[in-house]
């Protein structure tokens, strides 16, 4: 079982906390560095998008949705695509 981590955040200037795991706080400080944005501002974005979802779950997906989109980029070489390089390579 992993130890939460409760840290202070401003969401539209009002500061409330969030714990969450120490690899999600990673992945989401990576976030933020690779989108050129503060802490502050993604919690404040993921909180305007959350719908009914309480805030820790919201960035819980958020963080998961990243890097899910990131990884569409790469996918394995499984029987299918093996055939379409294989076609493509003998064109």
């Amino acid at each position: 079982m992993s130890d939460l981590i409760c840290r202070n955040v401003c969401i539209s200037g009002r500061r409330t906390s969030i714990k969450l795991e120490a690899d999600m706080w990673e992945a989401l400080y990576e976030i933020c560095d690779s989108a050129g944005r503060s802490l502050h501002e993604t919690c404040t974005e993921v909180h305007r998008g959350r719908g009914s979802a309480n805030f820790t779950s919201a960035m819980r997906l958020f963080i998961l949705d990243y890097y899910r989109a990131g990884s569409r980029a790469w996918q394995p070489a499984g029987p299918a695509r093996r055939e379409e390089r294989a076609s493509s390579a003998s064109a």
